[in-house]
């Protein structure tokens, strides 16, 4: 059965198109040394089930059983040794590679993701405290999603508007937005007497890059 299982693993990896994301070789790597997704996910600052799903679908794209999942153990297949023996060494020296490029440049850079009114009004006025006590990492702004919702693999920070605690994300929460419509003084007494209704009697400002702003 193992060999069986190793010849198809095999022809597998020979017949990929697309390799799997690199993510999901490391999870691979950290999940098969420690024998146990929670492990990986805390060495890797995921959740348990972030890492299950990445190998459910390494699995998927390589066409074989990497684990086989017991009740208190997971053990690797045949074929998943011979992965972890081949893409592990590879891994370590990619890390290497970037490593050394990094203490050559003497810089790093981190990747953030967030709405454009969060990085206008709130994080660039804040960047010249932090550039100044960590003056060798350079901070690349992506605000191309208006209200992202989801962290890009593009990115390695994501500042998201959630209405709960992302999934398979370790999340902190920064603060609760609240919204207040406010008018003049002649509309209160229809705000008073039609409540959230009054906004079908009135024309509505949508700004071009917040489409959603009165819907949400």
């Amino acid at each position: 059965m193992n060999s069986s299982l190793a010849n198809v693993g095999a022809s597998s990896f020979m017949r990929l198109s697309r390799p799997p994301p690199l993510r999901n070789l490391r999870a691979f790597c950290a999940a098969a040394r420690h024998r146990s997704f929670k492990a990986a996910a805390d060495e890797l600052f995921l959740t348990p089930s972030a890492v299950s799903h990445q190998m459910k679908e390494l699995e998927e794209a390589l066409g074989v059983r990497l684990f086989e999942r017991k009740t208190r153990a997971l053990e690797l297949t045949t074929v998943g040794h011979t992965l972890l023996e081949e893409v592990e060494p590879l891994l370590e020296a990619l890390d290497r590679s970037l490593a050394q490029i990094a203490r050559r440049s003497g810089r790093q850079t981190l990747r953030v993701l967030l709405p454009p009114f969060f990085a206008s009004e709130l994080f660039i006025p804040r960047l010249t405290s932090f550039c100044a006590a960590q003056p060798q990492i350079d901070i690349q702004i992506d605000t191309r999603d208006p209200r992202p919702s989801s962290h890009p693999p593009t990115a390695d920070v994501s500042i998201l508007l959630a209405d709960s605690e992302p999934q398979g994300l370790r999340s902190s929460r920064l603060f609760t937005v609240s919204l207040t419509a406010a008018c003049s003084k002649e509309h209160v007494p229809s705000v008073a007497r039609l409540g959230g209704e009054v906004f079908k009697h009135l024309a509505l400002i949508v700004h071009k890059a917040r489409p959603f702003a009165w819907t949400s």
